[in-house]
């Protein structure tokens, strides 16, 4: 077990002995030298991960993954590609090693990618090829581990935008519309929007289904957060969706038509990531 004690400058030496007190007090054995006795310091490391309070006067903190850990996930990954093969037992080690790595990048750039991964071998407990499918899941989480940025915790983070979207589809006239609005976290509504989709836009929906409510309810959650995404930065953002397939879509991070749905959520979480966003998708129950 690791502990980590967070002290003013002043107070470190008095921290310091607070804390090995206890310690000796509970008759706790505990590192007192060495790579685990760590000095206050503003950057740390705990646990493969790396914390900085260089910026913590200014309300901010990040925490994000050590290289070491980045580059020996990069490194199996590698090789993994390079052998061209992969067994089940390697595809939990890699997806729980994926599920821990993305619990501190907090958001789903990678969740359809690890899914993927993980429904290889789900029929067989031997050794099988890597098919393209899989490559590509395994280049991009690859990627996701070379690039992913730190958690960022500070002050935009006390905040909870709430924003409501709709979708409408008319099959009789083979139209759709879209809305939504956002309210701020002092509840105030700040902005709204509602419009019909283009033709252009409907006319392909319509060659996918005779009733393509679940891109309509899809559509304007992407909208609302490319029209109002630059106001809740690194905020906590609370989508109220009337619609379960799509709000499923956004939870696992793909939609039930590939060529629409799937491609909008792809680059709604690619928005998502840059502003920094803590999502919630909810159920909104219409009486």
């Amino acid at each position: 077990m690791m502990t980590t004690a967070f002290s003013a400058e002043e107070n470190c030496w008095g921290t310091s002995w607070s804390v090995e007190t206890l310690f000796d007090l509970l008759g706790l054995t505990y590192a007192k030298g060495g790579k685990k006795y760590m000095p206050f310091d503003e950057k740390f490391r705990m646990l493969g991960l790396e914390v900085n309070l260089n910026h913590c006067k200014n309300g901010k903190v990040t925490s994000g993954h050590t290289n070491e850990r980045q580059d020996n996930l990069v490194a199996r990954i590698n090789d993994i590609l390079a052998e061209g093969w992969m067994d089940a037992k390697e595809v939990e080690r890699l997806r729980g090693r994926m599920i821990f790595f993305e619990g501190y990048t907090f958001d789903r750039l990678a969740n359809a990618a690890i899914k993927n991964v993980g429904r290889f071998c789900a029929e067989s407990s031997g050794r099988k090829r890597l098919d393209a499918s899989i490559r590509s899941s395994l280049l991009l989480l690859r990627d996701r581990v070379l690039s992913a940025p730190p958690i960022s915790i500070g002050r935009p983070l006390r905040d909870t935008w709430i924003i409501f979207t709709d979708g409408a589809c008319n099959p009789e006239q083979r139209s759709g519309s879209v809305g939504g609005l956002i309210i701020s976290p002092f509840g105030t509504c700040l902005s709204f929007s509602s419009s019909m989709v283009l033709t252009d836009i409907t006319d392909e929906l319509f060659k996918l289904s005779c009733n393509p409510i679940h891109e309509l309810e899809v559509l304007p959650v992407f909208i609302a957060c490319l029209e109002w995404g630059d106001r809740f930065e690194e905020s906590l953002v609370v989508y109220y969706i009337d619609n379960e397939s799509s709000r499923m879509a956004y939870v696992r991070g793909s939609g039930e038509t590939p060529h629409f749905a799937t491609h909008l959520i792809n680059d709604f979480v690619k928005l998502e990531s840059q502003s920094g966003n803590l999502l919630g998708v909810k159920h909104l129950v219409q009486n």
